[in-house]
């Protein structure tokens, strides 16, 4: 995690008080309105728009250590990303993608079978590609999807069909970093299944509250 150049300065201005999940993202929707805001390069929006509202932030909920100052702004980091589609867009401009995700320009049609999309639940072993090209395996067994990443930590999630080949997560837990700094318990997110091969299944994925659509491909783990 690469954390901005006005980190002393802020954890010096700062004084602890524990933050609530609707605190957190409050200040997330603070952030984004004064991303969209700013003027110039990307970085330099993100930057500035910390720099103008993170010190009040800090104060007001008397952070007085560096451990706590990376807690709180490593959540708001992740929590952008779900709640944020400006931030969204300035990160992966600047990032490089070694796995299968892509951005799509409206939620994908599909002419499959229900019969077919169900099969997920049958076969119930997958992994997909991580955006920096690790392996996530998926486990999908009685309600449950939970996930095992490449560096052992897990995330578990109900798993509910909506439709014939629409499906919905519900965030329960995760002991991974990235994974339980950007959903709360409850959290829910909307996938769908538009395309099936010989190595497995191609889904999109909502980010909740946007427009923004992505695909990734969801192989066949034997």
């Amino acid at each position: 995690m690469k954390y901005p150049c006005f980190f002393i300065l802020l954890l010096i201005s700062a004084l602890c008080h524990s933050q609530t999940d609707a605190e957190i993202d409050a200040f997330t929707v603070e952030i984004c309105k004064a991303i969209n805001e700013e003027k110039g390069a990307d970085s330099t929006r993100i930057d500035n728009a910390f720099i103008k509202h993170y010190p009040g932030f800090l104060n007001k909920h008397k952070v007085d250590s560096e451990e706590k100052f990376i807690a709180i702004y490593d959540k708001v980091f992740f929590r952008l990303q779900k709640n944020c589609e400006t931030f969204v867009e300035i990160l992966n401009a600047e990032f490089v993608e070694k796995g299968d995700w892509k951005r799509l320009s409206e939620k994908p049609h599909h002419k499959l079978k229900k019969k077919v999309c169900r099969e997920i639940s049958a076969v119930k072993n997958f992994y997909y590609l991580e955006s920096d090209g690790t392996k996530t395996t998926v486990t999908i067994d009685k309600g449950y999807w939970q996930e095992v990443f490449a560096d052992g930590t897990f995330s578990r999630l109900y798993f509910r069909w909506t439709g014939e080949c629409e499906f919905e997560l519900e965030f329960i837990e995760s002991n991974n970093y990235s994974r339980k700094n950007m959903s709360n318990k409850g959290d829910k997110y909307v996938y769908g299944i538009f395309g099936k091969s010989e190595h497995g299944y191609d889904v999109w994925a909502e980010n909740t509250g946007s427009e923004i659509y992505m695909s990734f491909r969801l192989y066949t783990d034997k």
